[in-house]
């Protein structure tokens, strides 16, 4: 796909040294190249949504694409999610993923994974909570209307995720959502995993 606009975002933390420099080779390694990287380092502990927000004020492309630093992709990520995007007309895209720990969602995985972004889908997303991960392809410009991120109280004992208000906010304010049922990315656990958790420094 030629002339592309689209900015892969990655929030990053110091603990994550290692795993940063893997999550950036697989977007060097990426069949369909972003036009731009735009990271940013967490050093003042704020937290995963204001750090996502400030990398993602450096991006300026049609399109931004997320990525946890633990986290990387498969070869033909991008591509895959924007051909999806420009057959679908959809404002985000989510595919699917594989794991080498437990699952961290708090709904029945392989039903997420399997079933279309539907009403049934979107209300559940609206009143009981997240079932999509970061890694997302997302229009940036309706991002930005919706105030990007949104930290906890959105996150709760039954749901810690702080990208289900941002994903709310999209969804009420009338965004097309897709889901492609395809695996494209592999979600890492390790000790030092911080899903729904702040990460409180050393």
């Amino acid at each position: 796909m030629t002339g592309v606009s689209l900015t892969v975002v990655i929030p990053s933390i110091p603990p994550r040294a290692q795993f940063f420099k893997r999550a950036l080779a697989s977007v060097d390694a990426q069949t369909q190249q972003p036009s731009a990287v735009a990271v940013h380092l967490d050093l003042e502990h704020a937290g995963a949504a204001e750090a996502r927000n400030r990398a993602l004020a450096k991006a300026d492309t049609t399109w931004v694409a997320f990525l946890d630093d633990d986290d990387w992709l498969h070869p033909h990520h991008l591509d895959h999610l924007l051909c999806c995007a420009e057959a679908t007309g959809a404002d985000m895209v989510y595919p699917w993923f594989s794991s080498n720990g437990p699952d961290v969602l708090y709904v029945d995985r392989e039903r997420a994974a399997m079933r279309p972004f539907d009403a049934k889908a979107r209300d559940w997303l609206i009143t009981k909570g997240n079932f999509i991960p970061i890694t997302v392809l997302v229009r940036r410009e309706l991002l930005m209307d919706v105030g990007g991120f949104t930290s906890p109280p959105w996150a709760s004992p039954d749901n810690p995720c702080e990208d289900w208000g941002t994903w709310r906010k999209l969804a009420l304010a009338g965004a097309v959502f897709h889901h492609l049922p395809e695996v494209t990315w592999q979600w890492e656990h390790w000790w030092g995993h911080t899903a729904g958790r702040p990460w409180v420094g050393t």
